[in-house]
């Protein structure tokens, strides 16, 4: 039954699907994924880390549980919001300097055949506010599939230099009350 899970959520999070669109490759370490695509991916996910969640290992459950409830009020984020959401995967190991750096702490939680190049390390939901050009961070989530200790600094420089090609401006007030302010601490201190 667990293989079946699996091949069930590889094939959904990681193939072309009907349902799947091909993220759109939007910056050097960003693609942009459509709602349609995220309505898919991240209630698999949960389902993935779920399907993970029952361990004696008290530490990995507290961390798995955390994980379960941030993904399952994106995707109530996901019913309620409106047409402005902006669904981004950060992956930065298309650089191939990073890749070789930190290539060797990789690790897979599922076996798939993706080129890990091609996976996203974290989720990025912003909203765009146009009225006064600026994207608006939401909710930031780890990937549970890939785990890797990657400098989370790293991140907010790929977000900033984003919206400087963009020639928009990042507000990342949203975070205080998301994650406890985990994420807003990580990007202001």
């Amino acid at each position: 039954m667990k293989f079946y899970k699996t091949i069930t959520i590889i094939s959904l999070l990681f193939t072309k699907n009907v349902c799947l669109q091909v993220p759109e490759r939007i910056h050097d370490s960003f693609i942009k994924y459509d709602k349609k695509s995220m309505f898919t991916i991240f209630p698999n996910i949960y389902k993935f880390i779920e399907s993970k969640s029952e361990t004696p290992d008290y530490n990995r459950k507290e961390m798995l549980d955390t994980y379960k409830s941030i993904y399952k009020d994106v995707c109530v984020y996901l019913l309620n919001k409106k047409n402005n959401s902006l669904y981004l995967g950060w992956v930065p190991l298309r650089d191939d300097r990073l890749l070789e750096k930190y290539y060797k702490n990789i690790s897979k939680k599922i076996n798939f055949e993706t080129n890990v190049k091609n996976v996203p390390l974290y989720f990025i939901v912003c909203e765009a506010i146009s009225s006064n050009n600026t994207i608006q961070a939401k909710k930031i989530l780890c990937n549970p599939t890939i785990d890797l200790n990657i400098d989370l600094q790293l991140l907010k420089a790929h977000l900033l230099n984003f919206t400087k090609e963009y020639n928009t401006t990042l507000d990342l007030s949203q975070l205080k009350t998301y994650d406890s302010g985990r994420w807003y601490l990580v990007f202001n201190y």
